[in-house]
C-alpha cells in the first residue's frame, strides 16, 4: 500500500473519489463503504458525462461523490482517464483523492472462480487470458493515484477499514439498531 500524499483529509474537504482498477480487484466493495461514509456512489458512468455529473452533484447540490472506472466504462482509454485526472486534480485539488486498487491475478481469479460471476472481458470462457487483458489495460494509471491499495488477502471489513482510514475518513461507521419489545 503506497500512498503518493500524506495529508490527512477532513471529512467536509474530500468530496470526489475516483476510483479505478481492475475487475474484481475491490471497486465494488470500495463503492459500497465510500456510500455507508455518506458518498453518492456511480460505477462505469460514461466517462463523457463525468464532468456534467461532477457539475450537477458536486458544485451545484454540494454532494460527495465516488466514481469507479473500469475497462466496462464507456468510453475508457488510458488516455481518457490520465485527462479526467489531471483536469479534477486542476479543479479540485486535495478534495479530489484518485484510489487504484488492485490485486493479485491469482487472487482475482479465485474470487471469480468463488462467487461463480463472470469477469465482464471474458471470451469463450478465458478467465486468465480476461485478466491479463484488464490488467494490461490499467497498466500505468496507478502513477496518477493519490491512494493505491492492494486487496489481496484482505477480507471486504478489513479492506473498508484501511481505505477510509486512508482517505481521512471515519472508520467505524455506527450500525444503526432498531430494538423492538
Amino acid at each position: 500500500m503506497v500512498n503518493h500524499t500524506n495529508i490527512n483529509h477532513d471529512i467536509a474537504r474530500v468530496r470526489i473519489v475516483l476510483v479505478i482498477g481492475p475487475s474484481g480487484a475491490g471497486k465494488s466493495t470500495a463503492l459500497n463503504a465510500l456510500e455507508d461514509a455518506g458518498f453518492s456512489a456511480v460505477d462505469n458512468l460514461p466517462l463523457s458525462l463525468i464532468d456534467q455529473y461532477i457539475a450537477l452533484e458536486v458544485e451545484t447540490a454540494k454532494r460527495r461523490i465516488v466514481l469507479a472506472v473500469d475497462m466496462r466504462t464507456t468510453g475508457f482509454e488510458k488516455k481518457i482517464v490520465k485527462g479526467l485526472i489531471e483536469n479534477l486534480k486542476s479543479k479540485f485539488k486535495d478534495a479530489c483523492q484518485v484510489v487504484y486498487i488492485h490485486a493479485h491475478p491469482s487472487e482475482i481469479l479465485k474470487r471469480y472462480q468463488t462467487t461463480r460471476r463472470y469477469h465482464p472481458l471474458v471470451k469463450e470462457g478465458n478467465l486468465n487470458e480476461a485478466i491479463e487483458i484488464d490488467f494490461s489495460a490499467m497498466h500505468g494509471l496507478d502513477t496518477l493515484a493519490d491512494i493505491i491499495l492492494d486487496s489481496t488477502g484482505s477480507d471486504p471489513s478489513g479492506f473498508r477499514t484501511i481505505l477510509l482510514s486512508r482517505l481521512g475518513l471515519p472508520a467505524l461507521n455506527p450500525v444503526p439498531l432498531s430494538i423492538s419489545s
